[in-house]
């Protein structure tokens, strides 16, 4: 019987890796358009499986869990090395107000 060698990262192993705010920003931005696709049901049904840490039931979920892990991973790592910065914006008190900060 032939063997194989290849190499595996254990489950207990920490990797640092450098990601840029580009790939940061891309990767929320595709957070956020995957958990805007979920029905109401789904997206709740998600939100208690993250807080209770249980499984997925099915792959829509697991992205979604596995994405809200990597993102909310880089977002603690940054403010621990202190690399964020505060940002301020409005927000409307009408929803459908469109007036930007930057209209006179």
């Amino acid at each position: 019987m032939a063997k194989l060698t290849f190499p595996i990262i254990p489950n207990d192993i920490l990797i640092d890796v450098k990601i840029s705010g580009t790939f940061y920003r891309a990767l929320s931005q595709t957070l956020l358009a995957y958990t805007q696709s979920l029905t109401d049901k789904e997206y709740v049904d998600v939100k208690l499986k993250i807080k209770n840490n249980s499984q997925a039931s099915d792959i829509k979920e697991l992205t979604i869990m596995l994405l809200t892990s990597l993102v909310f991973s880089i977002e603690k790592s940054a403010e621990e090395q202190k690399l964020t910065k505060m940002f301020e914006t409005e927000i409307p008190d009408d929803p459908n107000e469109t007036k930007s900060t930057n209209e006179s």
